[in-house]
């Protein structure tokens, strides 16, 4: 599922947009699994975040909003 996810999502985090790869890229669930475990491995729940904005999102600094990126 994570190779589906990196490839669907162009290699760039959903995020900011940056070009991520290897352990800076981080698979991320728009609805967490003690919310809804059915979600767990639905493609449709998950999304490439680089490290960073991962951190930010998980924190709740920052919440994910899907945003068009035209450059990745």
């Amino acid at each position: 599922m994570r190779e589906y996810i990196y490839e669907r999502d162009g290699g760039c985090c959903k995020e900011c947009g940056r070009f991520v790869f290897g352990r800076q890229a981080h698979i991320h669930h728009i609805v967490p699994i003690s919310e809804n475990p059915s979600l767990k491995l639905d493609p449709s729940n998950l999304i490439l975040l680089c490290e960073s904005c991962h951190k930010k999102v998980e924190e709740g600094s920052r919440k994910w909003e899907e945003r068009p990126y035209f450059f990745c």
